[in-house]
Formats: structure tokens, sequence, C-alpha cells
């Protein structure tokens, strides 16, 4: 565990951010209120068929990757699939639904046993013949998607399929365009394939994206939760043509329509997005600008609180304190010296460790805009390790 937590704190001092589930919530700092209500409400929901959405948003740097990371955790401590993948220009998870897809087989994670199995094909490895047979009278999962993970599982241990088929099997389940599968040779191999079985395809996608995300809770998995990163990173790309940007937020608005009138039952999206995202869709495709966009009059909220359960919901929202209260701060850094006491890294004591916490919290100087949270935990990681 200490060299786990080193290599965390290493992480802290480079960049600022978190990986690792399980430590995000150790240190996490005041988000208690809004986790006990995604612990003891929202999960439940999601749990008994519901579905969903959200949108949080923080400048970069304020702390979405770490809140993402920890509802995570939540999660799948409680029995949920989860899923973390990133909306950014590298993974363009909303180029098409097919790479929505793509994004979200290929990241899809089971916390078994204490061991992370990621991925479709291998959740589909280690469930029994019981579950499987649940998805048989599905009417949430299209019968390609269905027959596909039928027919891996029963053939994954059977000596006389042809790897090939295997193989085959695996990559469509994950809709990898560059495998190629001549269904012609792959029935004559093995002929007793249930039927139909399809590929992933623009025609069939949206029909398999709402049966990958259905999936969980057919098997008999408490759900799943997505978490999209940086969503909409790729269209603040300006060389991308108008047109382009357009189609990424239909892609995307048509995920959201899905959630929204119950196609996703068991299903929970989370995406992590900066202003930008809001701004450039009133531009370009107000329809997704409507979908996510909340009532923001200033008069509105000077007579209640704000809604936490808003789609579209700031990240300052969410957290007591909020930032620039200085003790928000001092309870983070603390927090990140007990983890550099944990990780083995210190020979610091206590006072030394109060001393880098209140100089790095006196040069806050009282304002969290901007990355001003992840410098600071640069800093004082990188003072605490040294």
């Amino acid at each position: 565990m200490s060299s786990r937590k080193k290599a965390v704190l290493m992480q802290l001092a480079a960049n600022g951010t978190i990986s690792d589930p399980e430590v995000a919530l150790e240190i996490s700092v005041g988000l208690e209120r809004f986790c006990g209500m995604w612990a003891n409400e929202i999960l439940p929901f999601i749990a008994a068929g519901g579905s969903e959405l959200r949108f949080l948003e923080g400048a970069n740097g304020r702390g979405k990757t770490h809140m993402l990371r920890v509802l995570s955790k939540l999660a799948e401590d409680r029995g949920f699939l989860t899923c973390y993948t990133s909306g950014d220009a590298e993974t363009q998870a909303f180029e098409s639904l097919e790479a929505t897809y793509q994004a979200i087989a290929k990241s899809l994670c089971w916390r078994c046993d204490g061991e992370s199995v990621i991925g479709l094909p291998r959740i589909i490895e280690r469930l029994d013949r019981d579950q499987l047979g649940e998805l048989r009278a599905s009417s949430h999962v299209v019968a390609p998607v269905r027959n596909l993970c039928r027919a891996y599982h029963w053939l994954l241990n059977d000596e006389s399929v042809s790897m090939q088929t295997k193989v085959d099997l695996k990559e469509l389940l994950v809709g990898n365009k560059a495998h190629r599968v001549l269904f012609r040779d792959l029935f004559r191999r093995t002929p007793n394939l249930p039927r139909p079985i399809t590929k992933l395809g623009k025609r069939n996608a949206g029909q398999w994206l709402r049966s990958l995300l259905s999936i969980p809770l057919q098997l008999g998995f408490k759900g799943v939760v997505v978490f999209f990163d940086e969503t909409g990173a790729d269209l603040l790309d300006r060389r991308k043509s108008r047109k382009k940007r357009q189609e990424h937020m239909a892609n995307l608005r048509n995920l959201i329509d899905y959630l929204a009138v119950g196609s996703l039952p068991g299903c929970a999206i989370v995406y992590g997005v900066t202003h930008n995202l809001l701004e450039l869709a009133a531009e370009d495709y107000p329809a997704l600008a409507q979908r996510i966009e909340r009532t923001d009059q200033s008069e509105m909220w000077n007579v209640r609180e704000p809604n936490p359960r808003a789609v579209w919901t700031p990240l300052d929202e969410l957290t007591h304190p909020t930032p620039p209260a200085k003790v928000f701060f001092e309870s983070l850094g603390q927090k990140i010296g007990t983890l550099a006491q944990e990780a083995g890294v210190l020979s610091k004591s206590d006072a030394d460790i109060h001393r880098i916490v209140r100089t790095a919290v006196g040069r806050m100087a009282g304002s969290a805009q901007d990355d001003s949270i992840r410098q600071f935990v640069k800093d004082v990681s990188s003072k605490l390790l040294n």
C-alpha cells in the first residue's frame, strides 16, 4: 500500500490530478454532503431501474477529475459496473455513436474480489451460465448483442472451437472496426452459433449502445455508471469544421435523449465539462444547449439554495466548504500530509507538515479560480516529497 500511495503522491506532485479512485476518496475535502446523496439516494434509484444524467462543470484544475474518481469508487463499492473514459481530442468518444460504444465497451470495469476486470469481453468471461441466461428474454438488449455475449461465454472454454472464432467474437463485442470478420467463414467454422450475429455499424450503433448500457442491470449487477471526463474538449479545436462539431454534438445529444426517455434503465452518466461546452453548444448546436443548460437567474438564487440535482451543476455548488474558504485548503493540505506519511516518504515532523501547508495556503491568497487548487496540490505534494 505504501508504494501505491507513493505513486499517487508523485502523480499529484507532477500534475495535480489523481487516477486512483480509492485514494481520491481518502483525500477528498468538501464533498461529504453530495457524496452522501450520491450513495444513499442516486445510486439506489439507479439500482431500481432509474436513469441519472449530470453535467459537472468547473474550470480546468478545479477538481472535476478528482470528483469523478470519488463517485466512481462509491459506485463500484456498491456493486455497480463503472466506466471512466474521456471525451477529449485523442479519444473523440462522441465522434459517432460507434465511437461512444467502443470507448465504453473497452473501459467498462467490474471490481471483483479486489481485482479490476476491464472490458466487456473480460467481464463476460467471469460470469456464470445463469447470469448469461438472463439476457435471453431481455427486451433492452438487441438480439445480435445478446447472441454475441452468450456465444462468447459458451465457447470460450470449448477446445473444439477454433481460436479464430473466439477472437472474432471478442473483437465483435468491443466493436473493433479494424478487425475484419468474414461471417461466411465464421459460421462455417462454428455452425451452432446463435443467430443473428452482426457487427457494429453506423445504422445499428444506437441500438448497440443502448444494449451495452442496459446489459449490467440485466446480468444482475446494480447497474452501470459512466464517467466522461474532458467532455467536449475535442470540440474546442477550431480547426474542425462547424458541421463536424455539430455532428459530435448531435451524438452527445442522442445519448442524453436515451437517458431522458428511460431507454437506459440502471444507467447513470456523469460528464465532466468546462463552461466552454455550453457556450459552444449555444453557438453551434442549440438543441444540445437546451437539453443541458439550467435556469440561471440571479434573483432566483437570492431566495433559495442552488439545486445540486440540476443537469448542469457547477462543482463549487457541491463543495462545502467552498473555495476560497481557508479551511478548505487547510483540510486538503493536511490530508495530503497524511497521504505522504502513509506512503512512507516522510522524515518530516507534524510541525513541518503544518508549516508546508500553512505556507501553501498563504500563497493561495483567497481565490480558487482557474487552476489554483491544482497548483496548491502540486505545491504541497512536491514540498512533502522533497
